[in-house]
């Protein structure tokens, strides 16, 4: 029997069809019953009821983690400890992920909760999978790393963890020495020192710490190498930002390891020049130009260990508005820390391979100058 109102034939179609879109829909989720309702009333007004069970959806797993690393550098291989301990907040996790930067391997992870692990690799990034006991919501566990052999000297970028999919993380990395190694870090990018006075070759542990994970990168030699006539120790480079924009004023302190008599170094170079030039007994100052472009080189006429500050300028070069950069070199034997103050809180620095990318800490941007010793920014 056909409606005779053509109102109310159009309501049921609307309705039919409907019902039509529904049932596939609510038949893709799944549901285990559906119960669709239609009623028409005399005035020609329709109503649909659509009654449903089904299975909730799961909640998303998310999870956090904290990493302790201790590094050990000997002379054949960098081995490494690194408790981990992580912590599931929601939903039914089976597989934990996190990043594996630099080139060395897992040897083991053992652990409370654990089942098994494998190393995934994505193109040229990788995954340590950790696959847990059902219903597990805290995982500890001990991850082991080597690196490949090692043939002194030599440069490594370090291997450690990175967050993967974890929502928080938080990893301190602590590198000691074996006696009779030397180490410098020549690259920082993501970690921040604990211990800024240890970068260098004299030290016999540094630590770091990173929330995201970044590269470090050390250069390695026997003790008993033969040292470079010229040692940069302890270098720290503070910046302040000249009231009219177009300049950053500098001062250089560092330490100098002298091995033989009249050694120098090329102690500046770039968009940069002296402001000033203090009389020092231990060194001299001589300006000299190389493709066109002046640098200066500090001359010492005797060996020994010397302190060395340097005052100077950087240009501020301004294409537009909206853009800055400066780019210079310093003499630099290990990464060095860079402090900028009259910048503003709000700028966003541009990061590749060769620029030098601060953070903003306690109003003043702090980054680290590779062991190349070049400043750029931009």
């Amino acid at each position: 029997m056909k409606p005779k109102n053509p109102s109310t034939r159009a309501l049921v179609q609307l309705i039919l069809l409907f019902c039509l879109i529904a049932f596939p829909a609510f038949a893709e989720k799944k549901a285990e019953s559906t119960k669709v309702n239609t009623s028409i009333s005399n005035d020609g007004t329709g109503s649909i009821m659509i009654e449903a069970h089904g299975v909730l959806p799961k909640p998303k797993v998310f999870y956090t983690a904290t990493a302790n690393a201790t590094a050990q550098v000997g002379a054949e291989y960098i081995e490494q400890n690194i408790p981990l301990n992580i912590k599931v907040i929601q939903g039914e996790a089976q597989i934990l992920s996190l990043g594996l930067n630099g080139s060395g391997e897992v040897d083991e992870v053992t652990g409370d909760n654990l089942l098994s692990w494998s190393i995934r690799q994505e193109g040229k990034r990788r995954f340590l999978d950790l696959r847990i006991k059902k219903g597990s919501k805290a995982i500890k566990a001990l991850v082991k790393t080597r690196s490949a052999k090692l043939k002194l000297p030599a440069t490594v970028e370090l291997t450690h963890l990175t967050p993967g999919k974890a929502i928080a993380f938080n990893s301190n990395v602590t590198i000691k020495y074996t006696s009779g190694i030397t180490g410098t870090v020549t690259t920082l990018k993501g970690f921040r020192p604990l211990n800024a006075n240890k970068l260098f070759s004299d030290a016999p542990s540094s630590s770091f710490h990173t929330t995201t994970g970044g590269s470090i990168s050390l250069s390695l030699n026997r003790g008993d190498a033969t040292p470079a006539p010229v040692e940069l120790l302890d270098t720290q480079l503070t910046g302040k930002l000249h009231p009219n924009g177009k300049s950053v004023q500098f001062q250089l302190n560092s330490t100098a390891q002298i091995s033989q008599a009249n050694a120098e170094i090329t102690i500046l170079s770039g968009d940069a020049a002296l402001s000033q030039v203090a009389d020092n007994p231990n060194y001299h100052i001589q300006l000299a130009t190389q493709n066109d472009h002046t640098l200066y080189k500090l001359i010492f006429p005797k060996a020994g260990t010397f302190p060395v500050k340097l005052d100077f300028v950087a240009k501020v070069i301004s294409p537009n508005a909206n853009s800055h950069r400066m780019d210079f070199t310093i003499a630099a034997s290990a990464v060095v820390p860079i402090t900028l103050s009259g910048l503003h809180a709000d700028l966003e620095f541009f990061a590749d391979k060769t620029s030098v990318v601060p953070l903003y800490e306690n109003k003043t941007w702090l980054g680290f100058l590779p062991a190349t010793g070049r400043a750029h920014l931009r």
